[in-house]
């Protein structure tokens, strides 16, 4: 129940106004309840209180995202992976948002070193296979989805993903 733990972080805030992690927490709680911009005001008072951490950088670049602000969530992700270097989230996420302003390249050097990182992470291997559609490169999608559904092979969009690229591709048969 979000609103029973806003509750409880707005009780912790009042007790230790000067503590970030109650501010974060509050802001994921925001996030699930789709206050998208109490979230990220959250997020800004514990990146304030405590500028080090690299989770509400990543936390806040999601929020923009779901806002739309690909610029702003890039800038967020850059900073929380200058803070937490081994972030395989943070990198798979900025991938993804530059996949989608159409910087395939720098798409593909995110979800790659995301990988490096979490060789175990479908949607990694899922969304570098997006990218490599997208600069139509189908034979490395194909490979990426076929990992993709190996390490989860109840991923629907991953099977689906490859019908379209070999669709894409021409082999009929196997789309």
């Amino acid at each position: 129940d979000y609103d029973r733990a806003i509750a409880d972080y707005n009780q912790t805030i009042e007790l230790d106004p000067q503590e970030a992690d109650p501010f974060e927490n509050r802001g994921n709680s925001y996030i699930h309840k789709g206050d998208h911009d109490r979230a990220i005001a959250d997020y800004n008072k514990a990146i304030e209180l405590d500028p080090q951490d690299a989770n509400p950088f990543y936390n806040r670049g999601n929020a923009y995202v779901i806002k739309g602000d690909n610029d702003r969530a890039i800038a967020d992700y850059n900073k929380a992976i200058e803070l937490k270097p081994q972030d395989a989230q943070a990198f798979r996420n900025r991938g993804i948002v530059y996949d989608t302003k159409g910087d395939y390249d720098r798409a593909i050097a995110d979800l790659t070193k995301a990988i490096e990182l979490n060789p175990q992470d479908a949607k990694a291997f899922e969304n570098r296979g997006i990218a490599y559609y997208h600069k139509v490169d189908y034979d490395r999608a194909i490979a990426d989805y076929s990992k993709a559904i190996g390490l989860d092979p109840q991923d629907a969009d991953a099977f689906e993903n490859r019908g379209n690229a070999y669709e894409s591709k021409g082999d009929h048969d196997r789309a």
